[in-house]
């Protein structure tokens, strides 16, 4: 990556407009600011005073309304830090404590068996099935959640845990929903109500709040889905439900804002040193593998650096949130089209403190034949993969030529670059890091995946390579065109409020999800049984209900039925 400047001594000193650090900013974020492209943001602040605070583009289309730095936009997941800072308050206050059994507050509950503790749930280490594991838009739907919360925390609970408190990570947003419930019978007020009070206040947040579905979401910016044939979609035009990500990411703020919630944690204004050293330290679970989170934010060190962090994405709003406490640093970056929001501020931290991306490099040095094969990858991303699909996840590794391949179960598969001895990157960005590890005896055992700066609570966990008895590759056959066509159409699925679309192109059938960029093409394995052309493993069938509807049911990591409500 080109260098803007080779590096700024911190704490950084660095004159008004015309500078350096601006054009940097401007060349990674500029490019969006269009008439007819959804907003982004970005703040950079030294010591609690901003150095960047700039808005790009849109923050309506649809009343070409130009987005400023004063806009509001949806914080998603960073909500979490707020939930927990305000437990750790009332710790503080010896009105709880980390260590008590849920059960205290909710006798009623089923932990089936298990002592599940607040600490546990402010670590992601309780084992409960979060929201994405139950259909609970459905449940939201039909019952509401802030008129029964009883109801629904016994929803949450009726699925065994996923592992034994304590002893494995997965993010989990139904532990801060009850977190949220626990603020509530410890403090007497309205999660909303304590978190303006004793967080917002305090802090000098003046703009911030806690968005339900009753009062208007005053200054929001518009966020925007881009789905087939590049159209954008208003997220906001159809979202009500506020409520159900209550502790974990329903929070409302700005960049001013966002700056004086930096301030005040390393200041201690609302909460001691001491007590905020516990939400920034590495969790370690009882088999004692060290988990890189602590209590609502991701924690990692490079070179010296302390690096706390947490992303937040809800609606389409997406923000990185970056804390450099011995650098006095804070970044924020937000986006209002749903897009990755960890690569700029990664590229501006690479910048100001000189720490090189990793890099693809030419070698022969790795022997390609040594790396085929299938590895296990218990977590997903931030969850455990049993969280996210009805059936294991595998990473596959294949080669073709001089050429590296890995495939997810699911999901596409893409090339890798060499970038040193059992080292490689994907194939289009320099984050994350797979790298190999070998035994005793020089052979391949397992890869981790490795991100750059911060991110990935489980970086240190390493995938083993496996035996797996693999199914043969499907044999393609003919459908008549007749037949293709009565499947075209529009299909719904109420359970997730999402959409799938079939068309017929060609002789050829194509599917694609309500906000996919992209369609992909069906390949018939049966006269009503499609696979996805590039992922073996998933696909589409097709069947007639008793009720004379088509049925669409979508087979990959997890298994969704979708009803035909239009030709």
């Amino acid at each position: 990556m080109k260098k803007y400047f080779v590096l700024l001594m911190l704490p950084l000193s660095v004159a008004a407009q015309d500078r350096p650090l601006d054009k940097f900013i401007d060349s990674l974020v500029g490019p969006y600011n269009k008439p007819d492209v959804p907003g982004s943001m970005i703040l950079i602040a030294q010591d609690g005073k901003p150095i960047v605070k700039k808005a790009y583009g849109m923050a309506s289309l649809e009343l070409s309304v130009p987005l400023t730095t004063n806009h509001s936009f949806a914080i998603g997941s960073i909500s979490k830090q707020f939930t927990a800072l305000a437990m750790l308050q009332l710790a503080e206050q010896g009105k709880l404590k980390l260590s008590d059994d849920i059960r205290k507050y909710f006798p009623g509950v089923n932990t089936h068996g298990y002592v599940v503790t607040i600490d546990n749930l402010l670590s992601h280490t309780s084992g409960i099935s979060s929201f994405e594991r139950k259909s609970f838009n459905h449940f939201v739907h039909e019952n509401g959640i802030a008129a029964y919360p009883d109801y629904f925390l016994s929803y949450i609970m009726s699925e065994d845990l996923l592992f034994v408190p304590g002893t494995n990570w997965s993010y989990d947003n139904a532990a801060y929903w009850i977190n949220a419930l626990i603020i509530e019978k410890v403090s007497g007020e309205k999660f909303a109500d304590y978190m303006r009070e004793h967080v917002f206040r305090p802090a000098g947040m003046v703009h911030s709040f806690v968005a339900d579905d009753l009062h208007p979401l005053n200054n929001l910016a518009i966020s925007y889905s881009k789905g087939y044939q590049g159209k954008w979609r208003n997220e906001n035009s159809r979202t009500s439900y506020w409520e159900w990500p209550k502790g974990g990411g329903n929070i409302i703020s700005t960049l001013d804002d966002m700056m004086q919630w930096d301030i005040a944690l390393r200041e201690g204004k609302i909460l001691s040193k001491q007590w905020l050293q516990r939400a920034w330290t590495p969790y370690i679970l009882k088999t004692g593998f060290v988990v890189h989170y602590g209590y609502g934010w991701y924690v990692s060190n490079y070179g010296g650096v302390q690096i706390i962090s947490h992303s937040g994405a809800i609606y389409s709003y997406s923000v990185e949130s970056v804390h450099l406490p011995e650098k006095k640093l804070y970044i924020l970056y937000v986006n209002f089209y749903g897009s990755d929001p960890a690569s700029i501020p990664k590229n501006i931290i690479s910048t100001l403190l000189n720490i090189p991306f990793y890099k693809a490099i030419d070698t022969s040095a790795n022997k390609l034949s040594d790396y085929i094969g299938d590895y296990e990858t218990p977590h997903a991303t931030s969850r455990l993969s049993k969280q996210v699909s009805d059936r294991p996840i595998y990473a596959n590794f294949t080669t073709s030529g001089d050429t590296l391949y890995m495939q997810y179960t699911g999901r596409e598969k893409i090339f890798l670059r060499p970038a040193g001895k059992d080292r490689f990157l994907p194939a289009h960005a320099d984050d994350p890091l797979y790298v190999f590890n070998r035994d005793e005896r020089g052979k391949v055992k397992s890869f981790q995946v490795i991100p750059f700066l911060f991110g990935g609570a489980m970086s240190d966990e390493a995938f083993k390579k496996i035996q797996r008895i693999k199914k043969p590759l499907q044999k393609i056959v003919f459908v008549n065109p007749e037949v293709l066509k009565r499947y075209t159409g529009t299909y719904y699925r109420p359970v997730t409020d999402r959409y799938f679309f079939i068309e017929l192109n060609g002789g050829k059938l194509y599917a694609y999800q309500m906000n996919a960029a992209e369609r992909f093409e069906l390949l018939p394995i049966g006269q009503n049984k499609f696979i996805r052309k590039g992922i073996e493993d998933s696909g589409i069938s097709f069947k007639v209900n008793l009720n004379g509807l088509m049925i669409l049911t979508f087979f990959g990591n997890r298994i969704e039925d979708y009803k035909k409500i239009a030709e």
